[in-house]
């Protein structure tokens, strides 16, 4: 089936300015829009590749006022090969067993979830999620997303929600045990979203934003080659 969209009957919505989570002393704005019914994927989709970022039912990209350090990145998954360091890593973690698993929150996933948040983002709005508000997140997305859960002899480890798209996948969120800082899960997990990405034979893996002078963010710098939303379209330099 083929749905056939309009953007003229969208609706989309600017945020009042707020603090940004990212750069200190600046203000946050996002332009947003509802993703619901039967379009959802195909709008998604379509959005995703104009630099959008999915959040629950909503997709948002960053337009802020005197700032443009929010760009979206993408990694060309079938021309990344593995550096010494992420080599080694994949090898110390090769005992972690992952599961594709139904989209229903847990007490142990969001037991993981909120110590995750307690030891690397402190600050964010979302240590203020309950039980609940987590099983919004996961089990009401309005287009095609999956569930992945990595174990370590049994004992959850890491948790990444994807979003499939029509030319790959989309990182929506991964938390992991901050504890384990010598396992590198950050690291281990876009690993294997990558050569999950290469298995399904799309080309692109979607990480969201990458933001240069961001503790939190800088990193996806590292994964190589990648494409960048600037100026309105994808490109491979900065």
């Amino acid at each position: 089936m083929v749905f056939h969209y309009s953007f003229k009957t969208l609706k989309f919505y600017t945020t009042p300015g707020n603090r940004c989570p990212y750069l200190s002393g600046q203000t946050e704005q996002r332009i947003m829009t509802c993703l619901t019914g039967e379009n959802a994927n195909y709008l998604h989709n379509h959005l995703a590749n104009m630099g959008f970022r999915r959040s629950h039912n909503i997709a948002y990209i960053h337009r802020c006022i005197s700032c443009k350090a929010c760009v979206p990145i993408r990694l060309l998954v079938n021309d990344f090969s593995l550096n010494k360091t992420q080599k080694r890593i994949l090898k110390l973690n090769q005992d972690i067993q992952m599961y594709l698993v139904p989209l229903q929150a847990t007490m142990e996933q969001y037991i993981l979830f909120h110590d995750y948040l307690k030891q690397r983002h402190e600050q964010s709005k979302m240590r203020q999620m309950n039980f609940v508000d987590y099983q919004h997140m996961i089990e009401h997305s309005p287009v095609l997303t999956y569930l992945i859960e990595y174990r370590l002899s049994n004992r959850l480890v890491a948790v990444s929600l994807m979003d499939e798209l029509n030319n790959g996948f989309s990182a929506v969120y991964t938390f992991y045990d901050a504890l384990l800082t010598k396992r590198s899960l950050g690291t281990f997990t876009i690993l294997y979203q990558i050569e999950l990405t290469k298995d399904c034979k799309y080309p692109y893996l979607y990480l969201g934003y990458w933001i240069k002078n961001s503790p939190q963010m800088a990193y996806k710098i590292r994964y190589q080659p990648a494409e960048y939303f600037i100026n309105s379209y994808w490109q491979t330099t900065l």
